[in-house]
């Protein structure tokens, strides 16, 4: 288990992960619109919300229809996220600039990555510290050569078979699996990898 101190006891996880989809709600307008950006269904957005405005014990939107109007709450907290998202993505590339890790891309469908992949990087970041794990939430599917242009390592969706051009396809997969397929076998590996007997 991965533990991480902070000075913000009262954010853990699935609050950050709240606070994400309200700032992409907010900016959006609509549930609906969100939802296609997040790649989440809307009753999902809807839920999140829910879950958000009871954990802060406050309404954040006025619903009129389709459209999402912030309430003057809703209106600070978005100046918040606002402030701090655009803080964090300065720091962050900052870090990835000055670091000599090791780097694997990762594109994956951003509600797998907000609730499956995300948190269990902690165990996997402890075992490998010099590993900069970056994910990308993304829905349309990747070829090869689509997955070089844009320098992604592995490619995660959810669906039946991958495609015959796809690089990898597995059903479940260990995080030691990935980072030891990827020494093995460099950026790119030349077979194709399934879970499947």
């Amino acid at each position: 288990m991965f533990i991480m101190r902070t000075e913000h006891p009262a954010i853990d996880g699935s609050l950050a992960s709240d606070l994400w989809i309200f700032h992409v709600v907010a900016q959006s307008r609509t549930f609906e619109e969100a939802s296609h950006s997040l790649a989440i269904t809307q009753s999902a957005v809807s839920q999140r919300m829910a879950r958000l405005e009871a954990r802060l014990g406050t309404k954040l939107f006025e619903r009129k229809g389709r459209q999402a109007r912030l309430t003057p709450n809703g209106q600070l907290l978005l100046q918040g996220t606002t402030t701090g998202f655009d803080a964090i993505v300065p720091t962050v590339q900052a870090i990835r600039s000055g670091s000599k890790s090791q780097n694997i891309r990762v594109s994956c469908v951003p509600s797998l990555a907000l609730e499956w992949l995300t948190p269990r990087l902690g165990g996997f970041l402890k075992l490998y510290p010099d590993c900069n794990v970056e994910i990308f939430g993304d829905v349309a599917a990747l070829d090869h050569r689509q997955m070089a242009g844009q320098n992604i390592d592995v490619c995660i969706r959810y669906g039946p078979k991958g495609s015959v051009s796809a690089l990898y396809f597995c059903v479940s997969m260990n995080p030691a699996f990935l980072l030891a397929h990827l020494m093995l076998f460099g950026n790119y590996p030349k077979q194709r990898v399934s879970s499947e007997p």
